[in-house]
């Protein structure tokens, strides 16, 4: 590629990371396989790294200190817990993206074009999704493995693998590839029955070829409506979220699987209670 040059294994580029349009926003980054930028460093760069980020999230976050409340926990607070670190992030995001509090590095690695208003879309979406829906569905809904998994194994594989793979474009939206879409698919797919097989060795739901059947249709709805271009207007978190939600609550009720809002009144309680005992500590 023009204008960077490799020595020793490290990259350089010709344009200044400070550089700025006249409106004072970063200009757009080059693409390449995996999103490589024109501003770029030894590491991986965004929008790449925004990407692989997102993956560990469909693992339940293993490396958070609030992970036994997935598996080990039975109190009544354990589903407005378990999601604590990422209503941390939300908080954070959004100080930043509404500028009062500057962050450059979070910037840079989680938005497409540096923008830190972009914070304020896709990474927000992202994370309320995550939120509501453990808060709401929990870990004995099926209806939280598949939008979970959609979300964050599915769509975080398919702007990868379009990145790298997407040559061939969709003819409903040029912005969005055949590669891309089927990896997402794949997966989404995988993934939810994967966490399916992980959830029902401690009982929580159930493991049958009809809920793999249902987990293949709604990552197949989630696909097609990733690559609508209705999610380029508004934003593949959001639409791919609600999408799960909609088509889950369809085809799990149609099946008869149980469990599929988990949001108790002894829950409903513990919230204000978790929001309290959060400002609490951080005050």
């Amino acid at each position: 590629m023009e204008g960077r040059q490799a020595n020793r294994g490290q990259l350089s580029c010709s344009i200044p990371s400070n550089s700025r349009t006249s409106e004072g926003v970063p200009p757009p980054r080059e693409s390449g396989p995996c999103g490589r930028a024109a501003r770029c460093s030894g590491t991986l760069a965004p929008p790449c790294s925004r990407e692989w980020a997102r993956l560990p999230c469909s693992a339940s976050g293993k490396r958070s200190p609030t992970a036994p409340c997935w598996t080990s926990s039975d109190d009544v607070f354990a589903p407005s817990l378990a999601p604590l670190i990422i209503i941390i992030n939300i908080m954070k995001v959004t100080v930043i993206g509404l500028g009062f509090v500057k962050a450059e590095g979070v910037v840079n690695s989680m938005t497409r074009h540096g923008d830190r208003r972009e914070l304020l879309k896709g990474p927000l979406y992202y994370a309320c999704a995550i939120t509501l829906t453990t808060i709401v569905f929990w870990r004995t809904s099926p209806i939280s493995i598949a939008v979970i998994c959609n979300l964050c194994a599915g769509d975080g594989v398919a702007d990868i693998a379009g990145r790298r793979f997407g040559h061939v474009k969709l003819p409903h939206n040029p912005e969005k590839s055949y590669a891309g879409s089927i990896a997402m698919f794949l997966a989404g797919f995988i993934a939810s029955v994967l966490f399916m097989c992980y959830f029902n060795i401690f009982g929580f739901v159930e493991k049958s070829w009809t809920m793999v059947a249902a987990f293949g249709v709604i990552s197949l709805a989630a696909a097609v409506v990733e690559s609508l271009p209705i999610s380029t207007r508004l934003d593949d978190n959001l639409t791919v979220s609600v999408a799960s939600v909609l088509v889950g609550a369809l085809v799990f009720y149609s099946i008869g699987a149980r469990n599929l809002c988990c949001m108790s009144s002894e829950v409903r309680r513990s919230i204000p209670a978790t929001v309290g005992m959060v400002f609490a500590g951080s005050s």
